[in-house]
């Protein structure tokens, strides 16, 4: 028994380094072992389903990562990775509702706020994305790199807002940071000009 959860853990490690370096069927193969000896083990499952996923193979990973969820209902990272799942497939509605359950889960998960935010905007609804991708910031400044694009859309449009109703004192701020979170923009520098 011993030798299996040496062998197991060694397959999970060996899982986890072929996803750092993108080697994704490597991974699934690797987790997929570690499966055979234990066919509950979270990390294996999660991993399997985070290969697929990265793989380019987004049905076949909710399945995976659905069953997770299942097994794990209350993991806060399941539910997140069944939001990407979801989002890979086009289904942004459902899976701004997975982020949303994942930040319930753990309400201070940078991940999940951060893809709530992601998922909130590719939907349209600015306010609420701006207001998840803020509290991301907040719990970990330095995801800031990560969403840098996404706030500097954000602040554009809340700028484009307040110049459509001609208030160009109002647009003044969300252009000059939309600007600084979007130097190589040009629409960023014409709202900042028009501010």
């Amino acid at each position: 028994m011993q030798t299996q959860a040496v062998e197991l853990e060694r397959l999970i490690r060996a899982a986890v380094e072929a996803m750092q370096r993108g080697d994704f069927p490597r991974a699934l193969a690797e987790a997929r072992s570690a499966l055979a000896l234990d066919p509950a083990n979270y990390d294996a499952r999660h991993i399997a389903a985070l290969a697929l996923l990265y793989a380019g193979r987004a049905p076949e990973a909710l399945e995976a990562i659905e069953r997770l969820v299942a097994a794990y209902p209350a993991d806060a990272s399941a539910q997140n990775t069944r939001g990407a799942a979801l989002q890979g497939l086009g289904r942004i509605a459902d899976a701004a509702a997975a982020y949303r359950e994942a930040v319930k889960l753990a309400p201070d998960y940078v991940d999940g706020w951060a893809n709530l935010g992601l998922a909130l905007l590719a939907a349209g609804s600015a306010d609420e994305a701006e207001a998840a991708l803020a509290r991301a910031a907040e719990l970990q400044p330095a995801i800031l790199q990560r969403i840098r694009e996404p706030l500097g859309r954000l602040a554009l449009h809340r700028a484009v807002r307040h110049l459509a109703g001609k208030d160009r004192d109002a647009a003044l701020q969300p252009a000059q940071e939309a600007a600084r979170l979007l130097p190589q923009s040009a629409d960023a520098a014409g709202v900042e000009a028009q501010a």
